[in-house]
């Protein structure tokens, strides 16, 4: 029998391998998996959605529920758990013990019943192990992923168990040597980002803010400060600051309204102005109170008859508040409007989005105050589909029949833009 030269067999075997379509092709994509809408690789999925592009990191791994009723063995294969809703067949899972994750046995769900599952045991190459009550269980591959972070084109968005929340897509530190309280503040002037967008927040940081010193019959009044920006633009915004002197502000809040229900009117809207009226889609509320200075609007979305087939849910939307015209639209004079976005996975199914949005005045509404809730956009990626609906829940308006003394001049507050 000829011998065979060991080295050069080795050799051969490898050129073989690195030959083969498979080996190219992984070296290529570096180990990316195509999907039906795109690549994933670990917990990396990068998909594309109609246009919207956007990179989904999920949770391959997460702690979902825990074993019950008594110490399984080796060999059994049916596990009693404390929710069984939280697994899909075909889920892997593996047991944490003593709050460790062990990796040492990963089993395979075969079907469910209730809050049993009947698993297949030792798969991936792991050893059986001795499964003990009140242990944790720890899905490695679910389905559904519940915890993740979505960045798509204009946000970035988070989900922890069903409850998505996210953050902003813009934000820049403005420091206070470069606010003028009272004038207009440019974001080039000052060397930093103009921001592409006209609907962001500023928050301030407040420094030395001065104070107002009051005799005689004010002495008794009560002093409030009230700081915000105002005429945001693309390009930069008003930092304006009050101090308020008068009675004790009054608060009061309503829950029936001139109209509760907002729907989407079928075309997406651009960013209304104070002289774009209110239509049958909005819901509204009308308040006969004068000298209105601040108020909270609370609203929700509720989502049914939602089919899932892995699309995601958009809306968008403004809260608007001021002076009404008389009319549907609003006075020029104090008007503002803040946007709301809520973005989410069909495969959370229906539910409810509850959002409240501030205001502040510089100077008292006139008679009546207005709010308008609008929904200017909505959309089902996909094949997927769901239903909404929106209401006004309730109003806090606070009034008060105090003056107000403007506050001007430099470095009294730090600034954080944030654009949503």
């Amino acid at each position: 029998m000829p011998l065979v030269n060991t080295n050069r067999e080795r050799a051969r075997q490898r050129q073989e391998r690195g030959n083969s379509a498979g080996q190219r092709l992984n070296e290529r994509i570096g180990g990316w998996e195509s999907t039906a809408n795109g690549l994933k690789h670990g917990t990396v999925e990068i998909t594309s959605s109609g246009g919207t592009e956007r990179i989904k990191v999920a949770s391959r791994e997460q702690k979902s529920s825990a074993i019950m009723d008594g110490d399984y063995g080796t060999t059994e294969t049916s596990i009693d758990v404390t929710d069984g809703s939280v697994f899909t067949v075909g889920d892997i899972i593996k047991v944490a013990v003593d709050g460790a994750i062990t990796g040492v046995e990963n089993l395979l769900i075969q079907s469910i019943s209730s809050n049993t599952l009947t698993v297949r045991r030792a798969v991936n190459g792991t050893t059986a192990n001795d499964l003990g009550e009140e242990e944790e269980i720890f899905i490695i591959n679910p389905k559904k992923p519940t915890r993740y972070t979505e960045l798509s084109s204009e946000s970035l968005t988070f989900n922890r168990d069903g409850q998505t929340f996210n953050y902003p897509k813009q934000m820049q530190f403005i420091p206070a040597s470069a606010l003028t309280f009272g004038s207009a503040f440019t974001f080039s002037g000052a060397n930093l980002a103009n921001y592409d967008n006209a609907e962001y927040d500023v928050m301030f940081i407040l420094k030395d803010m001065q104070t107002y010193s009051v005799t005689g019959s004010d002495e008794s009044s009560a002093q409030s400060l009230q700081v915000f920006a105002d005429n945001k633009t693309a390009t930069g915004f008003t930092p304006t600051a009050n101090i308020y002197i008068g009675s004790v502000l009054s608060s009061s809040t309503v829950t029936s309204f001139d109209d509760s229900s907002a729907a989407f009117g079928g075309t997406t809207l651009s960013t209304p102005a104070y002289n774009t009226a209110k239509t049958s889609n909005d819901a509204y509320d009308d308040q006969a109170t004068a000298s209105v200075v601040s108020l909270d609007v609370t609203f929700t979305l509720t989502y049914s008859s939602v089919v899932d087939k892995g699309g995601d849910i958009n809306v968008e939307g403004y809260i608007r508040a001021g002076t009404s015209d008389g009319s549907n639209a609003f006075n020029s004079s104090q008007y503002e409007q803040q946007q709301f976005t809520d973005f989410r996975d069909t495969a959370f199914g229906a539910g409810t989005r509850t959002i409240t949005k501030n205001f502040t005045f510089g100077t008292a509404l006139g008679n009546p105050a207005r709010v308008v809730l609008t929904i200017t956009d909505f959309s089902v990626t996909g094949s997927s589909s769901a239903t909404l609906a929106g209401a006004l829940t309730s109003i806090t308006y606070t009034t008060s029949s105090g003056t107000q003394r403007s506050i001007t001049g430099a470095n009294r507050a730090d600034a954080i833009v944030i654009a949503r």
